[in-house]
């Protein structure tokens, strides 16, 4: 359930067991409501995209930063606020195992050099016909997913709203597949939805259908791209450093991805529009 007040947006993620806001700005009775809210839901997190100058009153209010997405608010930056209300959820289970991967990650110095895709391939926008595939793949790959993919009615309603999806075909069947959530208040948009078929893993193929992503965003004039990552995920943590995204923070069982609750790393990247 999503609740819009003035220039501000709260979404009520039930599944996920967190409110996340979007603050352009932030007063008392904001914080109050988020608060008020927290205690008719029993969330155990509050998260807050929100402007820089915001940031002292939600430290205040006992809020701390894990992040930041440069250039979220139409080219100014976006802080991620946090704030917990169970112990469990604030402490990672994964923190040794995270750690690890970012440091295979950043010692990695290759980019990604852009070749002919695999053969019998094809690379096009989703339609609504493809829900049903597509929810079939995510239901392969994810226990748990922190959307409803695994719905072909959810996929129909997201293809063609603010989402695009981008999918690979070899033969006619989706191989791999990722999808643009273009929040255009804010001129910027989340790399998301990022699946491969387990029988095609290792041939690189979510990073043609990024740049075919990022190709779409800028045709839109989307300026600010940010993707965020599962912390465990060496192969996806990987694919967005080699295409130029940068990391910018981890986000504490964020939200409920594969197994269960799991950190999140986030990267970004701008989008030259010229």
């Amino acid at each position: 359930m999503i609740i819009q007040q003035t220039s501000n947006k709260i979404d009520d993620d039930r599944f996920n067991e967190r409110i996340v806001s979007y603050l352009v700005e932030v007063t008392d009775e904001t914080i109050q409501s988020l608060l008020t809210l927290q205690k008719q839901t029993n969330a155990s997190k509050l998260i807050c995209f929100t402007m820089p100058h915001c940031v002292n009153q939600l430290q205040h209010a006992g809020f701390s930063r894990e992040g930041r997405i440069s250039g979220f608010f139409k080219g100014q930056d976006g802080i991620m606020m946090t704030k917990y209300f169970h112990s469990e959820r604030e402490e990672s289970n994964f923190h040794k195992v995270n750690e690890d991967v970012m440091e295979i990650v950043q010692r990695d110095q290759k980019q990604y050099v852009s070749t002919d895709i695999m053969d019998n391939t094809i690379l096009v926008e989703a339609t609504e016909e493809d829900a049903i595939e597509l929810a079939r793949l995510y239901e392969k790959v994810f226990k748990f997913y922190p959307t409803n993919v695994h719905d072909p009615k959810y996929l129909r309603e997201q293809i063609g709203s603010d989402y695009v999806f981008v999918v690979m075909k070899e033969n006619g069947k989706i191989i791999s597949a990722a999808s643009a959530y273009i929040q255009p208040e804010y001129n910027c948009a989340e790399i998301t939805d990022c699946v491969t078929d387990p029988d095609y893993r290792g041939n690189s193929l979510l990073s043609p259908i990024v740049i075919k992503l990022e190709e779409i965003l800028k045709e839109k004039q989307i300026q600010c791209a940010y993707s965020l990552t599962r912390a465990q995920s060496v192969g996806m943590n990987l694919t967005v450093k080699r295409l130029g995204y940068t990391y910018e923070g981890r986000l504490k069982n964020n939200c409920k991805i594969f197994t269960g609750f799991e950190d999140m790393n986030i990267w970004t990247k701008q989008i030259d529009v010229e």
